[in-house]
């Protein structure tokens, strides 16, 4: 059955022939999982903020001058630290898949901010791809094996907003601003909790900021959405769609699932999931 990662080994489409799609938005969303702190470190002029659990990195480039790309995120040296979430082998073939497909494999990197700080209960990643001058796509970080991820959820469901919202917010308005100005479109996802971050920090940006909102499977994003500015398109698979879908700025679309409760969550272990949703290539 297909999944992502086949999905990144069969479709040869460049973006010119096939444009950017829920799917592409998936792959990049899971690559967001992967903790990059110590390879940026190594690189020269890289980190902006000297805490090590607050650090943002804006524009990458390596030392010869070149822009970041996929393979320069291939070192095994650092995998002990770069892979720490669910699906621990699962993001290890998504970023082999990336590195090697000719759809993605010319995308470079252009920012990165993480976050985790136990005390005050926020876990917070981002990443920005771009796409020659034709897209750029700011990818939320989901939910990690952090205790300090988990407490976050909690406080969703009691306060608004939560910390990592902000933190979302903030790192649209900052990012765009540094984007390439012949930069066509810009989209902005995430899967889970980085799909709600990806919402909220879209609709409540300046409305100079005209994004693309790809929402995959987000819980408790209701009370946004109520004030949305720009349509959401959102696909699920059944999880949370009692909270998005009475909405007029929302339009949903269910991807077919084939695993069971917590389990249809967890999209690069789901066949058939998301990739059903786009023709085939």
């Amino acid at each position: 059955m297909a999944n992502i990662i086949n999905y990144l080994a069969t479709n040869f489409k460049t973006f010119e022939e096939m444009p950017f799609s829920p799917v592409d938005s998936l792959v990049l969303s899971e690559f967001c999982m992967v903790e990059l702190n110590e390879i940026l470190a190594d690189m020269p002029d890289a980190a902006i903020e000297a805490n090590p659990n607050k650090r943002y990195f804006l524009p990458w480039k390596k030392k010869n001058g070149a822009d970041f790309k996929f393979t320069d995120a291939m070192r095994a040296e650092h995998y002990h630290a770069m892979f720490k979430g669910f699906t621990t082998q699962g993001c290890k073939d998504n970023l082999l898949g990336l590195a090697a497909s000719p759809r993605f494999r010319d995308m470079t990197i252009h920012s990165y901010r993480s976050i985790l700080d136990h005390q005050s209960h926020i876990q917070f990643a981002a990443t920005t791809f771009i796409y020659k001058d034709q897209f750029a796509f700011i990818g939320f970080r989901g939910t990690d094996t952090s205790i300090a991820g988990w407490r976050e959820d909690f406080d969703m469901s009691a306060s608004f907003p939560v910390p990592a919202q902000d933190e979302a917010l903030h790192f649209l308005k900052q990012t765009v601003t540094r984007l390439p100005k012949k930069i066509k479109n810009i989209y902005v996802g995430g899967h889970s909790k980085g799909a709600n971050l990806a919402v909220y920090a879209s609709i409540f940006a300046p409305p100079a900021i005209l994004a693309i909102i790809l929402d995959l499977d987000a819980p408790l994003i209701c009370i946004h959405l109520s004030v949305s500015r720009i349509p959401v398109s959102a696909y699920f698979k059944g999880l949370f769609l009692p909270v998005s879908i009475f909405n007029g700025n929302i339009i949903c679309t269910r991807a077919p699932s084939f695993k069971s409760g917590s389990y249809k969550h967890i999209p690069i272990q789901e066949p058939n999931a998301y990739v059903t949703i786009v023709p085939d290539p």
